[in-house]
């Protein structure tokens, strides 16, 4: 029964926790809101705003829009999206017949700008805002969840101070603006997932609260799967543990709930799919982005396998026309007719380009070459990639590099500038060194036991599972922040654990300490 003394300093650590956390999250939501909103990516401007618009204007359901509504957006400025809301909404529809798709990509990001036109207004920002109340929602269920679990929230925190010194490296190229970029939307499933991922490591019951919350982050983390279909590996990883966790005869019942309650999520996603989404992204398109034209465009990392089949980094029409050339080379030039049957598929972001059947051919392509090419294919993975994002790494802390390993899409600030206006990426930043410091001393303060070790295996198994995208496409900087985030996030949670096991050295015997607890 633990002393009043215990109780109350349990109390003060908790405040203590939350008081980090709290202030963390200000600091990072308040430099994320200075980036601005300067330039949206096409995927809101010409996709997911003209669809949501069209919905607003009485267009049914079907993530798709009014082609003349779509026609208003070409320019991807901020001040120039406000404007074409403002005509869009206005505008008189002649030929309300005509539809616009998102061809070839993610359709869940409508899912996104939806409920955010709808609460904060019809403006660019309000997805912003959307943006920034999941990650408070999602903060707030893990603090519930392990604010008596101190090595879980020296995690979060970490994960807090890594996302910041991260923020200073949005701006550096203009594929990655700013948080809403939706390259960077994957970043909202790793406060749910690390919460996921301990829960399934867990032996006890789970209690109905922690039922409650592991739900509220399993619907957080499908909402990101349904908005970026890449970061599929998140729910992946989770049912990964649980195997492993059979394997190792460890207690599974806890986690076996979690892993049915995250895939029946994740399975009124799918059914949600085919009772909403157009026909023709079931039938001649695609209902998530495209995964096998990814593939050979990564590819090109290879010089020799570049020159020999004729694939650019980051071009898709190199790809498609590779594709192409290899249905006509394998004798299939029906198929080869049906899918590039228009001279001009490329016009209009591929609008009405025959996706699936593409996909398929796309992936018979890879595998071709896959067996063809066994060494130069093993060494994309196991060489040039690696060297591409170390290079990458590189150049976001403001070191010059060879050219030949950004593979520049988009303007690209050149070093000079940036650290002008401090835009590289520093693990020192005071705000990041003094979050560690704290988690550590908050960690030294509390009762013991605690351990490190799960949080510091998830952590290491989340980092290793972001690397998956970026090392299909190619790992340059707009595809790399939330890689480099959980780089960071692991180290600071290492120093926040070496500076409470110094203090225990320096201080063993803390007078008041009660019986701790553990990770949960």
């Amino acid at each position: 029964m633990p002393t009043s003394a215990e109780v109350l300093r349990a109390r003060y650590l908790d405040l203590g926790w939350i008081a980090l956390t709290v202030v963390l999250l200000t600091l990072c939501l308040f430099r994320a809101a200075a980036i601005g909103y300067l330039t949206l990516s096409p995927r809101y401007s010409l996709y997911a705003i003209p669809v949501v618009l069209s919905e607003m204007r009485g267009r049914p359901h079907d993530y798709t829009a009014y082609i003349e509504i779509a026609a208003q957006f070409g320019q991807h400025p901020e001040e120039a999206v406000t404007a074409n809301i403002d005509k869009a909404l206005a505008l008189q529809l002649a030929n309300p017949e005509a539809t616009w798709l998102i061809s070839g990509d993610d359709k869940g990001l409508v899912d996104l700008v939806y409920p955010a036109f709808r609460l904060f207004g019809s403006t660019p920002r309000s997805i912003f805002y959307l943006w920034a109340l999941v990650l408070c929602v999602s903060a707030g269920l893990y603090v519930t969840h392990f604010i008596r679990s101190p090595a879980a929230m020296a995690a979060l925190t970490s994960v807090l101070a890594s996302f910041y010194v991260v923020l200073f490296t949005f701006g550096i190229s203009d594929q990655s603006a700013n948080v809403i970029e939706p390259r960077f939307i994957g970043f909202l499933g790793i406060l749910p997932l690390l919460q996921l991922l301990l829960a399934v490591s867990g032996g006890s019951r789970l209690t109905v609260l922690e039922l409650v919350l592991l739900t509220g982050q399993a619907a957080v983390l499908t909402l990101v799967v349904h908005i970026r279909s890449s970061e599929i590996w998140q729910p992946f990883l989770v049912a990964l543990a649980l195997i492993v966790a059979a394997v190792l005869r460890r207690p599974i019942r806890r986690g076996a709930v979690v892993v049915m309650v995250l895939a029946g999520l994740l399975a009124f996603t799918s059914v949600f799919r085919h009772l909403h989404y157009n026909r023709q992204y079931l039938e001649s398109d695609v209902p998530t982005r495209v995964f096998w034209h990814n593939a050979l465009m990564g590819l090109a990392a290879s010089p020799a396998l570049g020159e020999r089949y004729g694939l650019r980094v980051l071009d898709d029409l190199s790809v498609t026309e590779a594709v192409r050339r290899f249905l006509g080379d394998s004798g299939k030039r029906e198929l080869q007719a049906a899918i590039f049957k228009k001279p001009d598929y490329v016009s209009g972001n591929f609008q009405g380009f025959p996706w699936a059947p593409y996909e398929a051919a796309a992936r018979s392509f890879y595998w071709t070459i896959a067996r063809n090419n066994r060494f130069e294919f093993a060494k994309v993975y196991l060489v040039s990639m690696p060297k591409v994002f170390l290079a990458n790494v590189s150049f976001m802390a403001g070191h010059e590099i060879e050219s030949s390993y950004l593979f520049a899409r988009g303007n690209i600030l050149p070093i000079a500038p940036r650290l002008e206006r401090d835009l590289f990426l520093s693990p020192l930043r005071l705000t990041a060194v003094a979050s560690v410091l704290m988690a550590g001393l908050l960690l030294f303060l509390s009762a013991r036991p605690w351990t490190g070790e799960r949080p510091l295996i998830a952590l290491g198994l989340i980092g290793i599972g972001s690397a998956v995208p970026p090392f299909i496409v190619m790992p340059v900087l707009q595809y790399i922040q939330v890689p480099v985030l959980l780089l960071l996030t692991a180290a600071y949670f290492g120093g926040a654990l070496c500076v409470a096991s110094l203090l225990l050295k320096l201080l063993p015997d803390q007078s008041g300490r009660g019986p701790g607890r553990a990770v949960r």
